[in-house]
């Protein structure tokens, strides 16, 4: 008898302390709609710089992943992105050539869109490090994240 009154305690203890907790799940969704290069994610930042220097030493093309995330969109998006002149020192049909500068899509219902970075052949003069630094800048509807929306190309 002693235990079914000590159970029955329990059973009403739980009850009535669960009962009063209010639904958290959409506190924690993310909603806000960014970009960022998954790079960026993945790779720390190079020392000095606020982007990590990703290597691209073989000739030939390049797809650089960018993430959409706080969910999928229902029309194609077309992300903005420029080159940053005074960080990058490659110069554009020496070093490197972008079939569309400036933009690309990420396709209705999607999570990823990619930038194509093509590494031309060419004389390296000594020690000299090229570099290619890529900013998104976003659109009406999605923004730049802050920490990751930038990478260097080490050409």
């Amino acid at each position: 008898m002693k235990n079914l009154k000590y159970i029955i305690f329990l059973i009403l203890c739980s009850l009535t302390t669960t009962a009063c907790f209010e639904v958290y799940e959409d506190r924690y969704y993310f909603t806000d709609k960014l970009v960022e290069f998954q790079n960026a994610v993945v790779t720390n930042n190079a020392t000095g710089r606020n982007y990590p220097l990703i290597n691209q030493r073989s000739v030939g093309t390049v797809r650089y992943q960018v993430n959409l995330i706080g969910g999928h969109l229902a029309q194609d998006q077309v992300i903005n992105y420029r080159i940053l002149e005074e960080e990058s020192n490659a110069q554009s049909g020496v070093h490197y050539n972008i079939a569309n500068v400036g933009s690309f899509t990420i396709p209705a219902n999607s999570s990823f869109g990619f930038i194509e970075v093509e590494r031309l052949a060419f004389q390296r003069p000594g020690t000299t490090n090229f570099i290619l630094v890529l900013e998104l800048t976003g659109n009406e509807n999605v923004a730049p994240s802050n920490n990751y929306m930038r990478i260097g190309i080490s050409l």
